[in-house]
């Protein structure tokens, strides 16, 4: 019998009810009735992906600095009933290279996961 197993390493992992909720959930989705086939396939031939998340950490603190100003020209207006233009134009020049971050990120992700939605030539992702 051991002649016929091509696979003869028994591997084995314990998960939870919600994650087995999860796996099960994404399994049908992704088109799969054997567990066995599944888990081989995605640890096996799927890809990790690791994200460089420095361009996140870059548009959370342009998000914190815009917030910063908002709040200072909230507290000016309402001592002074005054607001400058000044004050508008670093907000304003602030969202765009929020929006700049923004694209870029999205830019990266789509670069990422191209191709990577359907089952097929080795790679392999589940739908969202």
């Amino acid at each position: 019998m051991t002649q016929r197993l091509k696979r003869s390493i028994n591997m084995g992992f314990r998960v939870n009810e919600d994650e087995k909720y999860f796996i099960e959930k994404k399994m049908k989705l992704a088109g799969w009735k054997n567990f066995r086939s599944f888990i081989l396939n995605l640890l096996v031939r799927g890809e990790i992906i690791k994200l460089d998340i420095v361009e996140i950490r870059e548009m959370n603190t342009l998000l914190r600095n815009i917030s910063h100003n908002i709040n200072q020209i909230a507290a000016r207006a309402n001592t002074t009933n005054r607001i400058y233009e000044s004050d508008i134009s670093e907000i304003q020049a602030k969202q765009s290279a929020l929006w700049e971050q923004q694209n870029k990120i999205i830019a990266a992700i789509m670069k990422m996961t191209e191709g990577k939605l359907r089952r097929g030539a080795g790679n392999w992702a589940c739908p969202s």
